[in-house]
């Protein structure tokens, strides 16, 4: 009987699958340190962890560890930009020129705030950046307003898995006043609860799990592989910094969200309950039902596969099931880190990992997305 590399927590009896996936991905050496959690109607149903945090498996991951999300840190830091959409500060269809006037060079005048949420921007790219300026964020948005878009705004469903972030952090900045980071701290993390973050302060970092890039992931080879889109529009990024202090407290939002696997799913159950988690509104439930709108669903550019989008969300597609529902939705990020929801469950789910062993194919998450669809 193996040791199951101690896997901690609790499940509903009706959620005990959880728990051996779990042990059966640590057993499997696909995972050094993983945690799932799964909240249906705001309840908690299952929350367990295992393996290692630290590389060389010395320092357990714990019910406080937390990681880097990758892409699933898009739709979080987006919701900073819904939350002044609800409160009148920002309109959907409005140039994102009238808010930060410089972006409206080289083309960019007519597009809006929905282009950029829905990844219709035409900017995947800034490609002035300089390799390392992801810690530069000034620099990043000075080579966004000089960007021409590759395809007229609006026209082009493409994933700006670079520049995503970037663009709402900016907005929110223009606006509000506060970085993305601190509005998100203050707004979502600390009044609910959510155990997430942007820039790190020194006490979330010491309960980071360290990243193990795997070489032989295909979506990480395009994304380092300068003879394609993607890999071009990742540069500026030094992925062999992922694990230290300069690039966890460095304001990028693309990529730079951290978080467990808990604060991933409660945040997933309240958007699949219309923006409402246990009694507490996160969000307007008008503005949660236009980000879990479709806005296009056509073949996106770089990635060479049709994609289903929301304002952030990815919906339910061919690519990217979820659930398998059209009341689905969700965003991977690099490696098998997963935030996904469902409106006809009313259910979130979270996981969190540090060996970027999964590729967009990943039997760990379709095997727990099956089961839980099962009991609810």
């Amino acid at each position: 009987m193996s040791e199951h590399h101690h896997v901690r927590g609790d499940c509903d009896p009706h959620f005990g699958f959880v728990r051996e996936l779990v042990e059966r991905e640590l057993d499997s050496g696909n995972a050094i340190g993983q945690a799932v959690a799964v909240v249906v109607e705001g309840e908690t149903v299952a929350h367990v962890w295992g393996g290692h945090a630290a590389a060389d498996r010395r320092e357990p991951w714990t019910a406080d560890t937390i990681g880097c999300l990758f892409s699933a840190s898009k739709p979080i830091a987006a919701a900073c930009a819904l939350k002044l959409i609800e409160r009148g500060h920002l309109e959907l269809d409005a140039p994102v020129a009238r808010y930060w006037p410089e972006f409206g060079r080289a083309g960019k005048q007519d597009t809006t705030v929905r282009h950029v949420l829905a990844h219709l921007a035409g900017v995947p790219i800034a490609e002035s950046a300089q390799p390392r300026s992801v810690y530069q964020r000034e620099l990043l948005v000075r080579a966004l307003e000089a960007q021409r878009p590759l395809w007229p705004p609006g026209t082009q469903l493409c994933f700006h898995s670079f520049t995503h972030g970037i663009l709402t952090g900016e907005l929110v900045r223009r606006i509000d006043g506060r970085a993305l980071p601190a509005f998100f701290r203050s707004e979502f993390a600390e009044p609910f609860g959510l155990d997430i973050a942007f820039a790190l302060d020194a006490s979330e970092q010491a309960r980071c799990a360290d990243v193990v890039l795997v070489e032989d992931n295909p979506l990480f080879r395009m994304m380092t592989d300068a003879d394609t889109p993607l890999g071009r529009s990742w540069r500026p990024m030094p992925w062999a910094e992922l694990n230290t202090p300069q690039f966890r407290s460095c304001d990028f939002p693309s990529i730079g969200g951290h978080g467990s696997a808990l604060g991933l799913a409660r945040f997933y159950a309240a958007m699949a309950a219309g923006g409402q988690l246990r009694g507490a509104r996160l969000l307007d439930e008008a503005i949660v039902r236009e980000a879990l709108t479709t806005q296009r669903h056509e073949q996106d550019v770089f990635m060479g596969a049709p994609v289903r989008m929301g304002l952030a969300f990815m919906l339910a597609n061919d690519v990217f099931p979820f659930t398998g529902r059209s009341s689905a939705f969700g965003q991977p990020g690099l490696g098998g880190v997963a935030g996904i929801g469902d409106t006809e469950g009313r259910l979130g789910i979270g996981v969190v990992c540090n060996r970027l062993s999964a590729a967009i194919e990943n039997p760990f998450l379709e095997a727990l997305l099956e089961r839980v669809v099962a009991v609810i």
